[in-house]
């Protein structure tokens, strides 16, 4: 659970939601990037940069990793038991940006 900082002032400042499926290609990965969406492995490495496929190139298979990096974590685990449709939207988007 997330417990919100009592004085933050819980203004959205990053603008007004928009659906994915209107964007193009470009817009969604300018988005990913501005949201600073990075892997959680030791690099940190950025996401927006995973999803850009290098003109000239398809990709035909996405893969979903959904294993802990430690034996005794389950934070991803819990994840993908209590937020499926979550999960599913997101794998969602990163089909519809690759």
């Amino acid at each position: 659970m997330i417990e919100v900082y009592k004085a933050s002032s819980q203004y959205v400042l990053y603008g007004n939601p928009v659906e994915p499926e209107t964007l193009d290609h470009d817009e969604l990965i300018q988005r990913v990037q501005a949201t600073g969406m990075a892997g959680l492995g030791g690099a940190a490495f950025p996401s927006h940069v995973k999803l850009r496929i290098p003109h000239g190139k398809t990709a035909h298979t996405l893969v979903v990793n959904g294993c802990e990096c430690e034996p005794y974590l389950t934070c991803d685990h819990r994840v993908m038991l209590e937020q499926p449709q979550d999960l599913l939207q997101g794998i969602r988007y990163a089909l519809h940006i690759t």
